[in-house]
């Protein structure tokens, strides 16, 4: 099986290009800046990553600027840092997610649906404008308000 070793510098990289990768649900858009180092083989791909995107918008929720860092090790997505901050506040997220990123894999994009996964996202807001778009009643809400949101098992229970 052949090997791979790539790394690559990017800036002001359209996101939406990654969109064919991801599960259908969901769309990203914005303009990234980072590095990304791929390694092992097709088969069994290893990432690092660190990313910075400017007007980050994930789904239908504009998350402002975004900074992540993590890595990808043949099943597992690791998050070992998310933050983002906006006008609307901040919001910080660690964990893993059992995600196929293997460049020869005819499932990519796809999640590993027998293996668990680990979320934890902590956010401090000034209103609740990551509902508010599947929830219009919302938008009159504001305040400060601390969500802690804490997910674990597998992707097809959840």
């Amino acid at each position: 099986m052949p090997s791979i070793s790539i790394s690559s510098n990017f800036s002001n990289f359209p996101l939406s290009i990654v969109n064919q990768y991801l599960p259908k649900f969901f769309d990203l858009n914005g303009d990234a800046t980072g590095t990304i180092n791929i390694s092992g083989n097709p088969k069994k791909s290893n990432y690092s990553y660190l990313i910075e995107v400017d007007n980050m918008i994930f789904d239908l929720v504009e998350l402002g600027k975004v900074s992540v860092k993590g890595s990808y090790n043949n099943n597992s997505l690791f998050i070992e840092k998310f933050y983002s901050n906006s006008i609307n506040g901040e919001i910080n997220a660690s964990g893993f997610i059992p995600y196929n990123l293997n460049i020869g894999s005819n499932d990519i994009g796809k999640y590993f649906s027998d293996d668990s996964f680990d979320l934890s996202i902590y956010s401090k807001l000034n209103n609740l404008y990551l509902l508010t778009p599947y929830v219009s009643d919302l938008d009159s809400i504001i305040g400060d308000f601390d969500v802690s949101l804490e997910l674990s098992g597998k992707p097809n229970k959840i």
